[in-house]
């Protein structure tokens, strides 16, 4: 038997985040840093897809930036963006 968190943080490929022009303020970047800063140190990387009316971009974080995908990290990101902002993907 395996715990949930340790198939998560075994299965899962990337941590995606969806946000879009009017989820983010000049805060954000700093917000996000905070909550990712106790979870680093994974396998899963961080990606963050942000959309405008005129653009998209999909911005990968850097290898420092690798996260274990704990409840506590998704609970804080989904309490913070929405529950439809975040989610894994998986191999």
């Amino acid at each position: 038997v395996h715990r949930l968190a340790d198939l998560r943080g075994s299965r899962a490929r990337s941590l995606r985040i969806r946000l879009d022009e009017g989820g983010a303020d000049t805060a954000f970047p700093g917000q996000l840093k905070q909550i990712l800063q106790g979870a680093r140190d994974g396998s899963v990387e961080v990606v963050v897809d942000y959309t405008r009316a005129d653009c998209k971009a999909r911005i990968q974080l850097g290898e420092q930036w690798r996260v274990h995908p704990s409840d506590n990290l998704l609970n804080r990101l989904r309490q913070e963006l929405g529950s439809d902002q975040v989610s894994l993907e998986y191999r």
